[in-house]
């Protein structure tokens, strides 16, 4: 339980930052950081699924994963929505009082976490 903890707080981290990064582009909205959380989790998922199955397999059947990964990512979407749908604003009371340093170091691991599935791609 203490691990699935830990991955939601952090999910609610990388939520937060993201949508107070491009807070004054997307106004309320926070499509952005909906988008951004959907798709990390769903390319995470991809590449676990690569790494499980692996590239033969996946390459005998790419036109049926593409379908999947197309609706898997709309899940993801609707998901990410539903959780964070009126969070923000409690997320952004939990985080403000943030010191520099820990910002700083918390968005490195934000930016690190989000570019991580695109490496692991990169790497199968």
């Amino acid at each position: 339980m203490k691990i699935l903890n830990l991955i939601f707080n952090g999910l609610d981290y990388m939520f937060y930052r993201v949508a107070k990064t491009y807070y004054k582009w997307d106004r309320k909205s926070k499509i952005t950081a909906y988008f951004s959380i959907s798709l990390f989790l769903s390319l995470l998922f991809i590449v676990t699924s690569i790494a499980i199955m692996g590239k033969p397999f996946l390459q005998k059947h790419i036109n049926e994963i593409k379908i999947i990964a197309i609706c898997l990512q709309l899940l993801m979407l609707l998901l990410v929505y539903i959780r964070y749908k009126d969070k923000f604003e409690i997320l952004n009371e939990k985080y403000r009082m943030e010191s520099n340093n820990i910002r700083t170091f918390k968005g490195i691991l934000v930016v690190l976490a989000l570019i991580f599935p695109f490496i692991l791609m990169i790497i199968c």
